[in-house]
């Protein structure tokens, strides 16, 4: 797989991730998703899925606060990492 310049656009299908319908994500120095029963963290750079914390309730969202932790929201409730 040929890294795509800084223009163009990265599909899912490209970083040969599995696809989840995902609400929410946001980029830092990682693409942080929703996805299933859990969020995926990705490496922009490897394409590779570097963290996958699994929630075991389906995730309905996530955002990153001012102070730099993690939101995550599904089935009514919301976590704070």
């Amino acid at each position: 797989m040929t890294k795509p310049a800084p223009s163009e656009f990265i599909s899912a299908n490209s970083l040969d991730i599995p696809m989840f319908n995902s609400d929410g994500f946001f980029v830092d120095h990682y693409i942080w998703t929703s996805q299933g029963m859990g969020v995926d963290v990705i490496d922009t750079v490897t394409r590779g899925i570097v963290a996958r914390i699994y929630m075991g309730i389906s995730i309905s969202n996530l955002a990153k606060g001012p102070d730099g932790q993690v939101f995550i929201t599904g089935a009514g409730h919301v976590w704070r990492l």
